[in-house]
């Protein structure tokens, strides 16, 4: 297995993932412009969880495709609209569908934080109790969210199964057999899966199908 920092990762960076006899094709890079990972959703079962970012999940038998799977986690970089930003500095900026995280973040919309069986929507919730919730558009992390119809939420460190995740930002959760498509899925459990244009980085992989792979620069085998 190799670790790679800072290359130009193209159509497949699968890196130190247990992911066996998956078909991994066109996946995403490390340290790029992320789009479409929103973070959304913890300790979420039986959700409709779409447009999330999926890190350290237990997945087994899931529908995975288009999947933003880094180890990048955005940091120090120009976060834009749906993308994964950490330790980034906005202010004055219209942060949706992002995963703002440790962020100086001011004039959001933030809405309805730390709420039970509210209609949030467009908020930043961090480390809240909701459950029986409309959440969509909110940066929830370390949340116990259940039976929620979440949609663009922020969804980390979540216990996700059998739920119908699209566009998730799903991580640290055990999700077991949904059907994840467009997720950030890092440090997963991956087997038997579906994976198609995933940026998996820090994988096992083995026994797959992996084509367009753009290892550049600075290995460490």
């Amino acid at each position: 297995m190799a670790r790679e920092q800072y290359n130009d990762v193209r159509y497949n960076d699968v890196r130190y993932n247990d992911v066996k006899y998956n078909d991994v094709k066109y996946n995403d890079v490390k340290y790029n412009d992320v789009r479409y990972n929103d973070v959304r959703y913890n300790d979420m079962k039986y959700n409709d969880v779409k447009y999330n970012d999926g890190k350290y999940n237990d997945v087994k038998y899931n529908d995975v495709k288009y999947n933003d799977v880094k180890y990048n986690d955005g940091k120090y970089n120009d976060v834009k609209k749906y993308n994964d930003g950490k330790y980034n500095d906005v202010k004055y900026n219209d942060v949706k569908y992002n995963d703002g995280k440790y962020n100086d973040v001011k004039y959001n919309d933030v809405k309805y934080n730390d709420e039970k069986y509210n209609d949030v929507k467009y908020n930043d919730e961090k480390y809240n109790d909701v459950k029986y919730n409309d959440v969509k558009y909110n940066d929830e992390k370390y949340n116990d969210v259940k039976y929620n119809d979440v949609k663009y939420n922020d969804v980390r460190y979540n216990d996700v199964k059998y739920n119908d995740v699209k566009y998730n930002d799903v991580r640290y959760n055990d999700v077991k057999y949904n059907d994840v498509k467009y997720n950030d899925v890092k440090y997963n459990d991956v087997k038997y899966n579906d994976v198609k244009y995933n940026d998996v980085k820090y994988n096992d992989v083995k026994y797959n199908d992996v084509k367009y792979n753009d290892y550049g620069g600075y290995n460490e085998t």
